[in-house]
């Protein structure tokens, strides 16, 4: 057996940089490799072979008041599963590959703030040939978070 049943992290590297326009609006952008071909269940060849992937993400962040950050953002990687592959990865469909965030905080006070985001990715369909032909997965992620923070 490959892995012997584990399923390790992927080594992961990356470099961003961050530039601020002006006193109020930040830009960003990033780029990550993460090695999934690295992690020995991936090199199952009856496992799910995910694609080692390069994300860039690029975001802005505008402090529109001393009260009010507002934030947006995007992400777009290649392909993590091969359409030969729909069928070992019925379980963890991740096919999504672009991403589109945005988000805002309201400072309480000055130890105290609450943030909100939502992210959506674009329902993307995954159709399946070779040994996965008849298999397709479909993919739309959204995920809404809600934090409290307080700095003691």
């Amino acid at each position: 057996m490959y892995s012997q049943g584990k399923v390790d992290l992927p080594s992961d590297y990356g470099i961003g940089a961050a530039w601020k326009v002006t006193p109020a609006v930040t830009l960003a952008a990033d780029w990550t490799q993460v090695n999934y071909g690295a992690v020995k269940a991936n090199q199952d060849p009856a496992g799910p072979l995910w694609s080692d992937q390069k994300i860039f993400k690029i975001g802005a962040a505008w402090e529109l008041n001393p009260t009010w950050t507002l934030r947006a953002g995007y992400s777009k990687n290649n392909a993590q599963i091969d359409s030969s592959r729909v069928m070992q990865n019925i379980l963890s469909p991740a096919i999504d590959n672009s991403h589109f965030a945005f988000g805002a905080t309201l400072k309480l006070d000055g130890k105290s703030d609450i943030s909100f985001s939502y992210d959506a990715a674009p329902q993307r369909t995954a159709i399946g040939t070779g040994a996965s032909t008849g298999v397709s997965l479909q993919g739309h992620t959204q995920v809404l978070r809600l934090g409290y923070q307080s700095r003691f």
